[in-house]
């Protein structure tokens, strides 16, 4: 599990960069290890695959269309990509705020070579000796 001594939003996008660049390497069980996903809700690196591969759905399209997650950092508008990773702090009162401090948003994620308007979404939460990112979902915004 990667950890931050301090929640500086730049090492937070930098690091789902380099989240993005495992998946993009077919490298999906490192990925849960940099950011495992939440206890009450478990993923196993066969089923982010598939969710990934599916556009954000736990069910194939109709016609059978797959996509794969792609280099992020080999693209010219990496820069840009990594910028709108959206570091957002303060989390809804049903939330445990001694645990977790916000959210982290990827958007854009590289697929089959193009930019996509699937997100993936993480918790930003507090561990002994600093804060993680907590893997919560893929969806398509």
């Amino acid at each position: 599990m990667r950890t931050f001594r301090e929640l500086e939003p730049g090492d937070l996008r930098e690091a789902v960069a380099e989240w993005s660049e495992l998946l993009a390497k077919g490298r999906f069980a490192e990925a849960l290890e940099m950011f495992p996903p939440a206890e009450r809700d478990p993923m196993s690196a066969e089923e982010l695959e598939e969710w990934l591969s599916n556009y954000g759905d736990d069910r194939p399209k109709r016609n059978g269309r797959r996509w794969r997650v792609t280099t992020l950092l080999d693209r010219p508008d990496a820069r840009e990509i990594i910028q709108r990773i959206s570091v957002e702090l303060g989390v809804p009162q049903s939330w445990d705020a001694e645990t977790y401090l916000g959210f982290v948003e990827y958007a854009d994620v590289p697929l089959n070579g193009e930019r996509s308007d699937l997100t993936a979404r993480f918790a930003i939460k507090r561990v002994p000796g600093g804060v993680t990112l907590e893997f919560r979902d893929v969806f398509v915004m």
